[in-house]
């Protein structure tokens, strides 16, 4: 089972017209919408996931393109260090250009 952190990735989804891609990656999610329930998950060792980890993990599958899901969601309210940003799609360039 995956956890969403919070419901933030799905409104963030919908904003930038991917939310197709939650049904593709996870098979099993439950979005929790509050930090104990994310904390308990992570305590008892399920994996959890962000807005950037569900479009890093949709652009690893091929759903999505990174550079351009960032750009979109950078249009809405989500708010995040543009360093973090670059240093993610660096990693993606480096992720595709190795052919994974």
């Amino acid at each position: 089972m995956t956890v969403v952190s919070d419901a933030s990735p799905l409104h963030y989804l919908v904003l930038i017209k991917a939310e197709h891609v939650l049904a593709q990656l996870f098979s099993e999610t439950l979005l929790i919408d509050e930090r104990d329930g994310t904390s308990i998950a992570r305590r008892l060792g399920v994996t959890t996931v962000g807005t950037l980890g569900v479009l890093i993990f949709a652009s690893a599958k091929n759903l999505l393109p990174l550079d351009q899901s960032f750009a979109a969601l950078q249009e809405t309210s989500f708010r995040v260090r543009p360093s973090l940003l670059a240093a993610l799609l660096a990693h993606d360039k480096h992720r595709r250009s190795q052919g994974s």
